[in-house]
């Protein structure tokens, strides 16, 4: 794949950091739980764990995504695989906060309950075949963001200013289309290519963002939920 391109972005210190999250996001994978055991009443920590390693594993489905549009040069499914990982991060993030008010004793069981519901099953519009309804990204985001500026002093709402920025290359107006007009004068335009080169490129930088909190707020999840009684067993391996 690196032969369909230029060699200076693989060269770089952001691809070879951004490189290392693959090893990241295989050292958290478990082959399964099992929570035959444990009492229908509380399934907290079961369908937390579910969601956590479902959200994991579609994030390493990003990073393949990203990956290969550096490979293949093309922009677009850059940035948009870019920003479909700040949806990523902001859910998890909004788990984390509602996780650590439930166990403080600020969210009830039910509550709680209802919203690993709508995480694991949301749904628009919500219908007989799917109760649960699903939650906005952007509140998601939002939440996520709250509790990164008390932890980043000096930058505030990294994550929604990031995504922003990002959604406007996702749509079909100023900046999703201006990069494939070559010149522009005279009246007269020239058009080009899909175009990737360095200035493409740092929108990589926006990934390493949304990864490293992505990670932050799974471990900081994991810790929660891995010493509580009603955590499901492990499955490492196939047992097959």
């Amino acid at each position: 794949m690196k032969d369909m391109f230029v060699d200076y972005p693989f060269e770089t210190k952001e691809y070879k950091d951004f490189c290392t999250f693959k090893e990241i996001h295989e050292s958290r994978y478990i082959y399964g739980f099992d929570s035959s055991k444990l009492p229908f009443e509380n399934l907290i920590e079961q369908n937390t764990m579910l969601f956590i390693q479902l959200l994991l594993r579609r994030s390493y489905c990003t990073y393949q995504a990203i990956d290969n549009a550096i490979a293949c040069k093309n922009f677009i499914q850059l940035v948009l695989s870019v920003r479909s990982h700040f949806e990523l991060t902001g859910s998890i993030g909004y788990l984390s906060n509602n996780l650590k008010n439930y166990f403080n004793g600020k969210t009830s069981i039910e509550k709680m309950d209802n919203l690993l519901g709508s995480l694991n099953l949301g749904f628009k519009p919500k219908t007989v075949e799917h109760p649960y309804e699903s939650i906005n990204v952007i509140t998601m985001i939002d939440t996520a963001d709250r509790i990164l500026n008390e932890q980043i002093g000096s930058v505030k709402n990294i994550l929604r200013d990031s995504y922003n920025w990002l959604s406007e290359f996702c749509h079909p107006n100023s900046l999703g289309l201006i990069f494939l007009v070559d010149k522009c004068n005279d009246r007269q335009v020239i058009f080009k290519d899909n175009v990737f080169g360095e200035k493409e490129f740092k929108i990589l930088g926006y990934a390493l963002i949304s990864f490293i909190w992505f990670f932050s707020f799974y471990d900081e999840i994991y810790d929660l939920i891995r010493n509580k009684k009603n955590m499901p067993n492990i499955i490492e391996v196939s047992c097959t």
